[in-house]
């Protein structure tokens, strides 16, 4: 049930967005946006999940009300592979384009037909509804969903109606926090070497010249443009110009769009689709 007095999600006051929008990209944010929606409408958990090329699910956010029950479910999902049951997979695999505006899907626990991940994420954590926005960016598939669980109760239509409201919202909140935060580090034993990211940047787009390639690649390992530059043999402003021209192309806006892309491809099944190394092209390398 709505919380008596609660204000509307469409009528956030400014201080409330200004918090919000300050948080983007902090670690923080995940959990400030669950508290501020949490005063509109009760929510027990929250959680994003984005879905690679394959939808293999992948939890990039988990959190809780009180106990961290959310973080521990995630965990199962993960390690059983339960996103190979989760209906979100479904909603998203019947759309073979990206939407114009996110999806919004109600998720109540009887309707989960896959015992094990009915047993083991919801009965086990006594979740029993789901509302999940669905929305794609930063080149791949998201779901963000709110839980209710038995003693929070079930939605309310009026609830589902908030959601559908702020829908729009906090998915661009969420895309924007994502673009804002720094790419995960490759870690250092079991990251690609530099010609191996170079092909990986190439089979995003062969539009993409030979610098353009080079310059993304190094961008990957944590160098900077100064440090790309001396490698490269030119200068910063010119790296810089190099990543914001690569980025037109691939249609990102961020390092860490960049790393979602091409983890998406790094798995040996895409390895077998990259095509020759970029160094082979003969394009100019002023461009």
């Amino acid at each position: 049930m709505v919380r008596s007095g609660a204000t509307p999600m469409r009528e956030w006051r400014s201080s409330t967005l200004t918090k919000l929008v300050q948080a983007l990209g902090e670690p923080e944010f995940p959990h400030l946006l669950l508290e501020t929606l949490n005063e509109r409408t009760r929510i027990s958990h929250f959680t994003i999940i984005a879905f690679d090329h394959e939808l293999t699910g992948h939890v990039v956010a988990a959190e809780s009300i009180g106990r961290p029950l959310a973080k521990a479910a995630q965990r199962i999902y993960e390690k059983g592979l339960h996103f190979r049951h989760d209906p979100n997979v479904q909603i998203i695999s019947s759309h073979a384009e990206p939407v114009s505006r996110p999806l919004l899907f109600h998720l109540k626990m009887p309707e989960i037909e896959n015992e094990a991940y009915r047993g083991q994420i919801f009965e086990q954590f006594g979740l029993i509804e789901r509302i999940s926005m669905i929305e794609y960016f930063a080149g791949q598939w998201n779901a963000i969903s709110f839980y209710r669980d038995r003693e929070t109760g079930p939605f309310s239509a009026r609830d589902v109606k908030q959601f559908e409201e702020a829908a729009e919202l906090v998915v661009a909140l969420v895309a924007k926090h994502f673009a804002l935060m720094p790419p995960p580090p490759w870690r250092r034993d079991t990251r690609p070497p530099v010609e191996q990211l170079e092909r990986i940047v190439y089979g995003l787009d062969p539009a993409l010249t030979a610098r353009q390639v080079q310059v993304c690649a190094r961008a990957l390992v944590g160098l900077t443009n100064t440090a790309i530059g001396h490698d490269l043999g030119i200068q910063a402003p010119t790296v810089a110009t190099l990543r914001k021209r690569a980025y037109a192309v691939l249609k990102i806006s961020s390092l860490n769009e960049l790393f979602a892309l091409c983890l998406a491809r790094s798995v040996p099944q895409a390895h077998a689709e990259l095509r020759p190394e970029p160094r082979a092209r003969k394009r100019s390398a002023s461009h």
